[in-house]
């Protein structure tokens, strides 16, 4: 046999023992003894070129008639030169500087780096994952053994790793999969990327966190943007700043709203506001795959420990990391761990966190005591709206139709900045204003109905003629006007409003409201009910919350939908929404109107919870000839006669929704004269005679 052992050059005090030199070494430790040895041959032959390459051997691969002494020889020769180099030379740059960056980012001792950096060049040399096949390694049993001919027997951070614990599994750097081409299931390094980045590149502690955090984009609103907020924000901002500058572990925040609601630019601003440093968590991989949930939970905890002081991890998009509650049914014994795992994070993760969803539905109840602050991010108030609206989309369209958009509950800053973004890009198409506002409306409505939303209404909700309202309108034994100085004294009650419909029950809340300078909450009762069981009490207790939050007047139509007489009730949802609206009613400090058309189908112990019922009925006389004599006016048309007057006043069950039908009606059909609108009133009042029937839940009667 010619001779064929290697010959290598002495030490050199400038050279390093690079990648390549790990990954023959290591391969050498695994193949230096002579049972793992039998594996590399094939009929008295060397049988993988690239391995004998790997490990540097290639000479071995020439010989016709190769023994296993021979090649232990050879293997042992190459090992020892190895191992002496690995002693007296320092590791290349990437793999000394970064896997120390990145033990020093996440805390880790020498022992562990060790271990992370194995695990790491694991997952992107093929040689070792193929001789991982080749050395059968398919069970723990046969793996660990495999790994301590690398790292040492004694090697405690090895272990855990295997067991699962220790620092490298709590802090997510490590995770449990399945090899590729081994089928064997054990700790592999969180990111391929990531790994060979590590590997083969020099890199700053910014280009480390890249693969798991991504620093945001500057905050570009105010706090003054939120001043529906402000109570909250008094809290929650302190409250941030002291938990960075103490350190305190365990500290999140949840917001929560619809989107388009500015949940993202706040939570920028509440880390800047705090002097932090705001990061993300990638939600996709370096090619920009996206991470599905499960990726994205087992980064949250190496994430947080990856940052350091004043720095604040925000998640967006959190509903989709909780286990909804009939997946947790089906899933097994995972449901369970994920849980735990999720309450051991939200305690003991180093840096604040702030969680943004567009609801909590999917947050356990176990997990809600171990949030430090839940804000919920409402569509801003009408006031704020059309500041937003005025800011957006000025110069595009008219301030009545900005005045009709604020007056959509539903309309979010994000759907009116996109669509003054499309019609600024189009107005040189739209050369009048009108086309403008139709264009501008029409686009904000298809942006809504998208989201399941209602579309922006026709006209303000207040009233159709609020030049003409007048309380003095309404037949209420109770004063109105007098109502609104008391209620301006002491801002909480229970109103129930009571009457037929078109009476004016809606209109005198708006109407109260204004008088108050309170914002309105307006919902029906198809606004709140909900087909999900638990979901309609969910929304009646958001309703109450959000109201007090803001200060606002809460106005609920339809009551009698959810205060029907109990012992009616057929369904046990139908006792539970009851019970919610109850409570809700005796906790709320403001001031609640509920209109009802059918105040005797209510449930007799829930009327007595209302401080004052009101009864709205059909228009006295005098008040019947005065509107006549207004709607008359405002529509350009004669002066009613006395003869018509004394009509009109002649005509019972006159309402003041009659009045305002008449009124629209005369867009589509002119009205000339008094007599006309006479004409039109005798035509509403045979309608209320001859039907329609109360129609389903929803339709509006006021």
């Amino acid at each position: 046999m010619t001779q064929i052992l290697p010959t290598l050059p002495g030490t050199d005090p400038q050279r390093t023992f690079d990648f390549h030199d790990l990954v023959a070494l290591w391969l050498l430790r695994w193949f230096a003894n002579e049972r793992a040895r039998r594996h590399l041959f094939r009929r008295k032959r060397f049988f993988d070129d690239d391995l004998a390459r790997a490990m540097g051997v290639e000479e071995l691969t020439d010989e016709e008639e190769l023994t296993p002494e021979q090649c232990g020889e050879v293997l042992s020769s190459r090992l020892a030169e190895l191992e002496r180099r690995h002693r007296e030379e320092p590791l290349d740059r990437p793999l000394r500087n970064n896997f120390d960056a990145l033990g020093r980012l996440l805390g880790l001792g020498a022992e562990e780096q060790e271990v992370v950096r194995f695990f790491a060049v694991l997952v992107v040399e093929d040689e070792l994952a193929g001789a991982l096949r080749t050395l059968s390694a398919h069970r723990r049993t046969r793996m660990e053994p495999l790994a301590e001919k690398i790292l040492g027997p004694n090697n405690t951070a090895l272990r855990d790793a295997f067991d699962g614990r220790g620092p490298l599994h709590e802090t997510g750097v490590l995770q449990m999969e399945e090899y590729r081409f081994t089928g064997y299931v054990g700790p592999i390094f969180f990111s391929e990327d990531l790994a060979r980045d590590l590997v083969y590149r020099d890199l700053s502690d910014g280009e480390i966190l890249r693969e798991t955090v991504l620093p945001t984009a500057p905050a570009t609103l105010g706090f003054a943007d939120y001043p529906h907020l402000a109570s909250s924000l008094e809290l929650l901002r302190p409250f941030l700043a002291r938990a960075l500058s103490e350190h305190r572990p365990g500290v999140n925040v949840f917001l929560h709203g619809p989107a388009g609601t500015g949940k993202t630019e706040l939570s920028r601003l509440l880390g800047e506001d705090a002097g932090a440093q705001v990061h993300e968590l990638a939600s996709a991989n370096r090619q920009g795959k996206p991470l599905d949930p499960e990726k994205r939970l087992e980064r949250i905890r190496l994430a947080t420990r990856l940052l350091g002081a004043d720095q604040i991890l925000v998640i967006d998009e959190a509903e989709d990391l909780y286990p909804r509650p009939l997946p947790l049914a089906l899933g097994g014994g995972r449901a369970s761990t994920t849980k735990a795992w999720l309450h051991r994070t939200l305690e003991t993760n180093p840096v604040p966190v702030i969680w943004i969803a567009n609801d909590t539905g999917g947050v356990d109840p176990a997990q809600v005591r171990r949030f430090s602050f839940f804000l919920e991010v409402p569509v801003p108030p009408r006031s704020q709206r059309r500041i937003i609206l005025e800011r957006a989309s000025a110069d595009l369209v008219s301030p009545v139709t900005t005045d009709r958009l604020s007056a959509s509950e539903h309309l979010s800053p994000a759907v009116v900045e996109r669509a003054a973004h499309v019609l600024a890009t189009t107005t040189d198409r739209l050369a009048d204003a009108r086309s403008r506002d139709t264009a501008f409306v029409r686009l904000v409505n298809q942006t809504l109905r998208a989201q399941g939303l209602p579309r922006v209404p026709a006209r303000a909700p207040e009233t159709a003629l609020p030049d003409l309202y007048r309380a003095d309108y309404l037949n209420c034994r109770t004063d109105p006007a007098a109502l609104a100085i008391s209620l301006a004294r002491h801002p909480s009650a229970s109103l129930c409003l009571y009457g037929p419909s078109g009476t004016g029950k809606t209109t005198y809340a708006h109407w109260l409201a204004r008088a108050l300078d309170r914002p309105v909450h307006a919902h029906r009762a198809s606004d709140l009910l909900s087909a999900y069981v638990g979901k309609s009490e969910q929304n009646i207790a958001r309703a109450f919350v959000r109201a007090e939050e803001h200060g606002a007047l809460l106005l609920i139509d339809e009551i009698d939908s959810f205060l029907r007489d109990r012992t009616t009730a057929e369904h046990s949802w139908q006792i539970s929404q009851t019970n919610e609206l109850l409570t809700q009613m005796e906790s709320f400090d403001g001031i609640f109107v509920a209109s009802t058309n059918l105040f005797a189908e209510l449930d007799a112990a829930t009327v007595r919870r209302f401080d004052l019922k009101l009864f709205f009925d059909a228009l006295r006389p005098e008040q019947a000839a005065q509107l006549l004599r207004a709607h008359c006016a405002a529509l350009g048309i004669p002066v009613p006669t006395a003869a018509q007057i004394e009509t009109v006043s002649g005509l019972t069950g006159l309402t003041v929704g009659d009045f305002a039908t008449v009124t629209r009606r005369a867009r589509l059909q002119p009205v000339e004269d008094p007599a006309a609108f006479l004409t039109g009133l005798r035509e509403e009042l045979q309608h209320k005679k001859d039907g329609p029937r109360r129609g389903p839940l929803g339709f509006r009667a006021d």
